[in-house]
């Protein structure tokens, strides 16, 4: 079942340009991916705020993206500071595993009862 990413980053002023560049060469790295349904970097009102939204196929899709694409997440780590995660969907206990430790909020959303 699909996963849903949406992902909070702060960027200091100094530090945008390069932000920027290594989001983009992610969304392009992302679309060359099996299992990557969507992948959409957006700006917030405040100058320094990003959002990425992020649809997988499935956990493990999300998992084969962040081991494909781990040395620009390192770059992008590097120049801002993510400020929050929430996954939606089906998460697998490995991909629960893999995101415990990871420093900013998390919180995950499995699907509700829908009709």
């Amino acid at each position: 079942m699909a996963v849903f990413v949406r992902a909070g980053f702060s960027v200091a002023p100094d530090q945008r340009q390069q932000f920027e560049l290594v989001a983009a060469e992610l969304r392009s790295v992302a679309h060359t991916e099996q299992g990557v349904i969507g992948y959409e970097w957006h700006a917030g009102d405040e100058p320094n705020g990003y959002l990425v939204i992020e649809h997988f196929a499935d956990s493990s899709a999300m998992i084969t993206h962040a081991e494909i694409a781990a040395g620009l997440l390192e770059q992008l780590a590097a120049v801002s500071r993510m400020t929050f995660m929430e996954l939606y969907g089906e998460v697998s206990s490995e991909l629960r595993a893999k995101v415990a430790s990871m420093p900013q909020s998390l919180r995950i959303y499995a699907p509700a009862a829908q009709g």
